[in-house]
């Protein structure tokens, strides 16, 4: 299952209920180690497994960038790891670990949770899984969906969001998850899909999968980042924005994001290496303040200028779109009006708050 060669279990990592449940799963022996951090890195390190214990938070703030609108999201980095392998992931400048890595101190977890979703809150509290791995990797070994949603149901004042480009989310499906969990798709024009995120559903297949989350109650999200510049691109955002409303209402949609192909120069370098054929580096890039290379400006408001225009034509203008990782001025002429537009962090969180209170309704919360 899932074709590791090696399987390594840190010391302190061996009596967690979790580490039995993978090891029964996957019918292996397993390597113990004091620290895996001492494995040597490999250089195809998903080809290893490894079971360890988190040492300090696992649940943060998502890296924003200084001087960018940011949404005031927050992350649970449980898994280190993914096998969709797409071209542009900034996992690949992660090759300093010696595999995929679960945290296999769940508990720890739950109760860091509760130390944060105890105290007060001005705003709805967003947090997912998404960030260093698909939210559904693993996910036969690892129940790791399933328990999170479990844990999320009962609470007040917070939405769960499990992040994916795949469609096994059986596991899910028949939760009672009190619509406190949304489950997003991360979706692109299908050219871009079909070169540059190997092993991921296909676009229909994503948005198939969000009709069958929808029909169990689940609310959706999506997520157009990063979009990619390549010849026939608004044609190509166009079909995809236009195909999802034939799979799910737009009433259900909590919300979507927009983001175009940014990364530090390192990434480039890396992905010349890995993935020859890819045509995502043969674009112009220019360095923003924050170092990373970026599509220069106009074109990148072109870009949401035009998806924009798309998701609303087919799913109305009631869709809560953002851009992520943006200045203000970018929101400026994408979207022209004052009230879609941010002032700042602390206000998207706000619009997002709003917006929630507006159309999400569960266990009396709307």
């Amino acid at each position: 299952m899932y074709g590791f060669e090696n399987i390594y279990v840190e010391e302190g990592a061996r009596e967690f209920p979790l580490t039995e449940r993978i090891l029964n799963r996957l019918g292996s022996e397993a390597v113990v180690v004091s620290d895996f951090r001492d494995i040597p890195v490999a250089e195809e390190g998903k080809k290893s497994l490894v079971l360890a214990v988190h040492r300090g938070r696992v649940v943060k703030n998502c890296p924003g960038t200084a001087g960018h609108v940011c949404c005031g999201y927050h992350v649970i980095n449980q898994v280190l790891g993914c096998d969709v392998d797409c071209t542009y992931c900034i996992l690949n400048c992660y090759i300093n670990a010696p595999g995929v890595v679960v945290n296999v101190n769940l508990g720890d977890t739950f109760v860091e949770l509760n130390g944060v979703l105890d105290g007060k809150r001005k705003y709805i509290y967003r947090v997912g899984t998404g960030e260093l791995t698909d939210s559904f990797y693993l996910d036969r070994l690892t129940g790791l969906a399933a328990g999170f949603v479990r844990y999320f149901a009962d609470k007040k004042n917070v939405l769960f969001e499990l992040k994916t480009k795949k469609t096994d989310i059986d596991g899910v499906l028949d939760l009672d998850h009190r619509g406190k969990t949304i489950i997003s798709w991360s979706l692109n024009a299908d050219p871009v899909a079909g070169s540059e995120e190997a092993n991921a559903a296909t676009i229909r297949e994503r948005l198939e999968a969000a009709g069958r989350a929808q029909k169990q109650g689940y609310y959706i999200g999506f997520h157009f980042d990063p979009m990619v510049h390549h010849k026939g691109w608004e044609a190509g955002y166009d079909k995809t924005a236009r195909a999802i409303f034939d799979f799910v209402d737009p009433k259900r949609i909590l919300w979507i994001s927009l983001g175009t192909f940014r990364s530090p120069p390192r990434l480039f370098e890396i992905i010349r290496r890995r993935h020859p054929k890819s045509r995502i580096v043969t674009g112009e890039s220019f360095p923003g303040d924050d170092g990373k290379l970026r599509y220069i400006k106009p074109l990148r408001v072109e870009m949401y200028r035009s998806l924009l225009n798309s998701l609303k034509k087919y799913g109305g203008d009631d869709l809560f779109v953002y851009l992520c990782m943006e200045r203000k001025d970018v929101w400026e002429k994408v979207y022209g009006n004052a009230s879609e537009t941010p002032r700042n962090s602390g206000d998207l969180d706000r619009m997002f708050h709003e917006n929630l209170k507006r159309k999400w309704s569960v266990d009396g919360e709307s």
